[in-house]
């Protein structure tokens, strides 16, 4: 039996953004200093680039592996609701159309841009790519807000039928893992585009893909992040210290990286830090609440930090963070992002959200082809419209406003 018992309703879900949110903070700062950058030297900014990998389509040969446990159950029926349904007016409108008021001029980028970031956390060679994590960046220019949507990833949705490809209903999660499969990082950016888009109504403008390793070489370069340990969560990291010093000294690199924390403030390493946002079984009665809380922590610690390194402390870790990012966009493309997106920057709101919605999904069992599975059923008319409101820049009820 695949579940896990992570979900029972609506009103507890893991949002599984947490690390990521931290590495949107990384972003932040990378794109402003890029786009300081971009006016200051331009072929700096360029030898940058290159540091970036391109997502390239590459048609795999797949006829020795059994895919059906990602492709999911075929006999599902569609979302009830269709994208042009829910999104349609309900009636004829009667009144004379006026023109509409002229709108500033927004770019080639738009007055909306909608960025995908998905962390995966597979390893260099690996063959498969599973999203661990799956967040939409949405930018309304107008209202200067930046909201980030946290999409659970195991939320039970159809999959985009892809370059002739038959899918079925699975965890939305494993649309990316397929698209990889089968076309490389290019098609697994491009399939989740589409289930994204078929489900919820979301078209998106650009792809970024990282690793989840990317926050222990972002915690190592700012120097370390200061978390105190007490009580059980002081006794857990002590498990992780003990992993950690056990893999360093068959790597033969504890004589600089050994861990030695101890009950108080400790400055935590790019591991322990991660291995602490993760952490969800302090003891029994630990939760997702007190889960996201220890991330709040590393994204504090983090912030702290960022604020006070110099320019060249941060340029050195733009040239590590950029290592790690995987885009569909193009040099040309992402320099248009960074010198459109940059003013926007400043003086501007955060909200956080999640998809889908608190009270727009349930748990349930289902068999999927691997098993018996617990997965998030979704009232899909209602997200379309909470996301659209997103796109309109207008309040959701639920959101948070940071």
């Amino acid at each position: 039996m695949a579940y896990q018992g992570r979900y029972n309703n609506g009103d507890r879900a893991k949002s599984g953004g947490g690390v990521w949110k931290i590495i949107l903070i990384v972003i932040l700062c990378v794109v402003l200093v890029l786009g300081l950058l971009f006016g200051a030297a331009y072929f700096y900014l360029d030898s940058k680039l290159n540091k970036v990998r391109q997502a390239t389509f590459e048609e795999k040969d797949v006829s020795g592996q059994d895919l059906s446990a990602l492709i999911g159950n075929l006999d599902d029926p569609n979302p009830t609701i269709s994208i042009s349904e829910s999104t349609a007016p309900t009636e004829e409108a009667t009144e004379e159309t006026t023109e509409p008021p002229t709108e500033p001029d927004y770019g080639e980028t738009g007055k909306i841009v909608n960025v995908l970031i998905i962390g995966q956390d597979s390893r260099e060679g690996e063959e498969s790519k599973l999203a661990d994590g799956i967040m939409l960046l949405t930018l309304n220019k107008e209202t200067r807000t930046l909201t980030t949507t946290s999409f659970l990833r195991d939320s039970y949705v159809k999959l985009a039928d892809y370059r002739g490809h038959t899918c079925g209903w699975n965890r939305i999660n494993t649309s990316y893992a397929l698209g990889y499969s089968w076309y490389g990082d290019a098609g697994a950016m491009e399939m989740l585009n589409l289930t994204l888009e078929n489900n919820y109504g979301v078209k998106v403008d650009a792809n970024v893909e990282l690793s989840m390793f990317s926050l222990v070489d972002i915690v190592d370069a700012i120097g370390g992040v200061d978390i105190e340990l007490v009580g059980e969560e002081y006794t857990k990291m002590l498990e992780w210290q003990d992993q950690f010093n056990a893999q360093y000294e068959a790597l033969g690199i504890s004589w600089y990286r050994h861990v030695d924390i101890h009950e108080g403030m400790n400055t935590l390493n790019g591991d322990m830090a991660l291995a602490y946002a993760r952490e969800r079984h302090v003891n029994d009665a630990d939760s997702d609440m007190k889960r996201t809380a220890r991330q709040r922590k590393v994204m504090s610690a983090m912030l702290d930090k960022l604020v006070s390194m110099s320019p060249q402390q941060l340029n050195e870790l733009i040239d590590k963070v950029l290592w790690w990012i995987t885009t569909d966009l193009s040099k040309d493309e992402i320099k248009t992002y960074i010198k459109e997106l940059t003013p926007y920057l400043f003086d501007l709101k955060l909200v956080s959200n999640q998809c889908p919605a608190e009270g727009t999904y349930w748990g349930e069992m289902v068999e999927l082809p691997d098993g018996l599975s617990g997965v998030l059923k979704i009232d899909f008319e209602a997200n379309r419209r909470i996301l659209q409101a997103v796109m309109n820049g207008e309040e959701v009820e639920g959101t948070t406003i940071q």
